[in-house]
């Protein structure tokens, strides 16, 4: 371990839960497009770690998870906190939640082991992959020269006979086409060539939550979120207006992404799906499935499109006027009360003083709503949400990696009160390392990802979803953080303009509202019709 400290390409960070070094690890993978590098001990150490694993799986994120254990001389002795097959099985435990997961038991096999998880972090279908190394491996000495491989790089091209029925398809002069972006396309090389795509096309394109972002969300053409904590404008163009083909990019046509599977979803429309993940079809609208790495698919549409005549007439101009003119949300009510700062108010604000480019982290509870809602973000993975599992306190740690990944850039987390109960303490790391993070914590005194839907019906407990207000401020003043507390919404830009300009972690404890109404009508509309 002493020689992990003397490594100029390594730097670890120690954390204070297992889970959360997992959540960073996610985080850090996402914004280097790279893999992230979870390590704990065996048995309770790996155990905590499993929800993070298990999250990573689920949103296709590539972590090598290592873990130690007893010397395999200790095995099925009752040797304290022994991991292996006859002790918690560490392994077994980890084998649904990985696309691989093994044991060491010999020294000299470890670069074969190393080599195969790299393997299996580079596919298409990507998955974390947990190593699980005993003592007595780790101390034995191994000759010859060892490198980490290299990740695998898969680019699939789609058929030349495919780009040019869809691009046909797209330049029609009654066309009437989306661009749908979902999280396989969350790369930067895809963004580049997306916008100029539908420059040319102008064709409108629209992003799922996971994917908010890899479309400039300040773009003409930008239709806005659809699905979970969608836009108006996207969910008006995809729901209720008439549409003749959707092109999607890497979508995982899964219930948030979906509106749970809704009938209406660009009714009557012809799809073309591209995926390299063959079971994204499953779910898929009825259309044409494109096996094809949405990157290199969308640069085969731009060179064949770029070689034509792209201006579109005007009959399909009005309609993508038509679509576009819809606000992308509704005037809304976002006044502050004696009881709090609207969560709108809070997010807004800190957008106008935040830097462009800045990376979001954004956590699970109503305040999930309200940032995909009225945060916006320009490149892909500027906007960094746990979409499939959401785990609380997820966005705390995501915040410390990915400044980690991109120390150039401003690193924001927006919590809440309840997820500041789960992995708040992971605030220390920040100033342990003295990580530049800014960390808003939106205090509502409640589980607001409940408590706001729960006020609707009649049976509502409120003893079951608030919480006790917590003095965040004073909490992370204790473990070392400059913070702030705010309560009048007038002094939110001063105070963030303030935070941002500081040259280490901060924490803003923002006192809202518990009672603003979340903006995800759309979705709350379908997930109730479909039970």
């Amino acid at each position: 371990m002493q020689d992990l400290t003397n490594m100029n390409v390594l730097a670890p960070i120690i954390v204070t839960h297992e889970a959360s070094a997992g959540y960073m690890a996610d985080a850090y993978a996402r914004v280097s497009e790279g893999i992230g590098v979870a390590l704990s001990i065996s048995s309770p150490g790996a155990l905590n770690l499993l929800p993070a694993i298990a999250s990573a799986r689920a949103d296709g994120i590539p972590i090598l998870a290592l873990s130690g254990d007893v010397p395999t001389t200790y095995e099925a002795k009752g040797a304290f906190q022994d991991g292996s097959a006859l002790g918690t099985n560490d392994v077994a435990i980890y084998e649904p939640v990985t696309g691989l997961a093994a044991r060491v038991n010999r020294a000299e096999r470890l670069p074969d082991y190393l080599s195969r998880a790299f393997e299996r972090l580079g596919l298409p279908n990507k998955a974390p992959a947990f190593l699980q190394i005993p003592l007595d491996v780790q101390t034995a000495t191994i000759t010859g020269e060892h490198r980490l491989p290299e990740l695998p790089e898969y680019s699939i091209a789609a058929e030349a006979s495919v780009v040019d029925m869809v691009l046909e398809k797209l330049k029609s002069p009654t066309s009437k086409s989306i661009l749908l972006v979902g999280p396989e396309a969350r790369k930067r090389g895809f963004a580049e060539k997306i916008i100029q795509l539908a420059e040319n096309l102008n064709v409108p394109v629209a992003a799922t939550l996971d994917a908010k972002g890899t479309f400039p969300e300040d773009h003409p053409l930008y239709l806005g979120v659809f699905g979970f904590a969608g836009h108006q404008r996207a969910m008006e163009a995809l729901l209720n207006q008439p549409i003749d083909h959707v092109v999607a990019f890497g979508v995982n046509f899964d219930q948030r992404s979906t509106l749970c599977w809704t009938d209406e979803l660009a009714r009557g429309a012809e799809w073309f799906c591209c995926s390299v993940k063959l079971g994204q079809f499953y779910t898929a609208p009825v259309g044409k499935k494109v096996i094809a790495s949405p990157e290199l698919f969308v640069s085969q549409l731009l060179e064949a499109a770029q070689s034509t005549q792209s201006v579109k007439p005007l009959k399909s101009l009005s309609w993508l006027n038509s679509v576009l003119s819809v606000p992308l949300y509704p005037d809304e009510d976002h006044q502050s009360t004696a009881a709090g700062i609207h969560p709108a108010k809070a997010i807004l604000d800190l957008r106008q003083c935040a830097p462009r480019e800045s990376i979001v982290s954004v956590d699970s509870g109503s305040h999930r709503v309200f940032c995909a809602h009225y945060w916006q973000s320009y490149e892909p993975n500027q906007y960094l949400t746990s979409a499939s599992t959401a785990p609380m306190g997820w966005a705390i740690c995501a915040g410390i990696a990915a400044k980690l990944a991109h120390p150039q850039v401003t690193s924001l987390v927006i919590t809440g009160d309840g997820c500041m109960l789960m992995h708040g303490n992971e605030i220390q790391t920040a100033a342990r390392y003295n990580i530049p993070v800014v960390f808003v914590v939106l205090n509502n005194s409640a589980h607001g990802g409940i408590h706001v839907e729960a006020q609707k019906h009649q049976s509502f407990a409120p003893e079951l979803t608030q919480l006790p207000t917590h003095d965040w401020k004073k909490y992370a003043e204790a473990l070392g953080l400059i913070a702030y507390q705010v309560d009048d919404p007038e002094s939110l830009s001063s105070v963030y303009q303030e935070a941002l300009a500081l040259d280490g972690p901060c924490l803003i404890d923002v006192i809202c509202r518990d009672d603003a109404t979340v903006p995800n009508s759309y979705y709350v509309k379908n997930n109730i019709n479909s039970l």
